[in-house]
């Protein structure tokens, strides 16, 4: 069983990186959006989830930190409906399945 969100947190690092040197793509079915508020949006939930990842190696995987990932998962999901980055749905995934993923 997982006990952290590290490998999540350094996959969506790379994720982000990726998307600002256009190694891999975001479909933006939003006019009112760019590349660059994908980029913000996602810099923003990586430093929340760093935060709760934080959080969960200081005092484990206590029932309100895993609602925390299960909300953070959904707002993620929702995100990817609207703006699918490649890769995405593999931080989605382990999100969802947090914290019995391997």
């Amino acid at each position: 069983m997982k006990t952290n969100l590290n490998v999540e947190c350094k996959n969506l690092a790379t994720i982000i990186d990726n998307l600002a040197t256009g190694k891999v793509t975001c479909e933006i079915s939003n006019d009112n959006f760019t590349l660059k508020d994908v980029i913000d949006y996602l810099n923003g939930f990586l430093d929340e989830l760093k935060n709760l990842n934080n959080r969960i190696i200081d005092g484990g995987n206590t029932p309100e930190l895993l609602k925390e990932v299960h909300d953070k998962y959904n707002e993620l999901w929702m995100f990817q409906l609207e703006f699918f980055v490649d890769s995405l749905p593999c931080v989605v995934g382990a999100l969802w399945r947090y914290p019995n993923a391997d």
